[in-house]
C-alpha cells in the first residue's frame, strides 16, 4: 500500500532468508499492489504486465488513491511519501524465471480484475498467487 508497508514486509523477509530481494512482481497496477515498489531500490527488478507499466507510468492510480485517502485518513501520511515506480521488466503473455532450483512462471491469462493481471505459478511447490484475480469488479 505504502512505502512504509513495503519496508515492513522487506524487514519480515529478513527473518525468512538472508538473501536480498532481487525481484518484486506486481500482480496488477492498483495502489495496494504497487505503491511500495520504491522501497526496494534500484537493484531490484519490478516485474509486471505491459498494462501495469503503462498505467503506473501514466499516474492512473493517483486520482483513485486520493479519493480513498479522503475516506481513510489513517493512510494519509503513508501516501504522501509515494514515488510511483513502474515495472522495469514486462511481459505480455508469459515469462518464466529460473532462480536457483526454482521455476517461477508468470502468466497473463487475459483481462480479469485489471487489464494487466499476472498470476504467479510455482510448479514444483504447487503454489499459485493470483493477486486480486479472484475478487469482484474490474477496473
Amino acid at each position: 500500500m505504502t512505502p512504509g508497508g513495503a519496508w515492513a514486509l522487506r524487514e519480515e523477509l529478513k527473518a525468512l532468508t538472508p538473501k536480498p530481494v532481487r525481484y518484486v512482481i506486481n500482480t496488477h497496477w492498483h495502489w495496494d499492489h504497487a505503491h511500495g515498489n520504491q522501497i526496494y531500490g534500484p537493484d531490484v527488478e519490478i516485474i509486471g504486465h505491459e498494462c501495469t507499466r503503462a498505467k503506473l507510468a501514466a499516474g492512473a492510480e493517483r486520482g483513485t488513491l486520493a479519493q480513498q485517502v479522503e475516506v481513510l485518513d489513517t493512510q494519509l501520511e503513508g501516501t504522501k511519501s509515494i514515488a510511483v515506480k513502474p515495472p522495469t521488466v514486462t511481459l505480455s503473455d508469459h515469462l518464466t524465471l529460473f532462480r536457483g532450483g526454482r521455476e517461477i512462471r508468470l502468466l497473463h491469462l487475459g483481462r480479469a480484475h485489471t487489464g494487466g493481471d499476472v498470476v504467479v505459478h510455482l510448479p514444483k511447490e504447487r503454489v499459485v498467487i493470483t493477486g486480486d484475480l479472484l475478487v469482484e469488479g474490474t477496473s
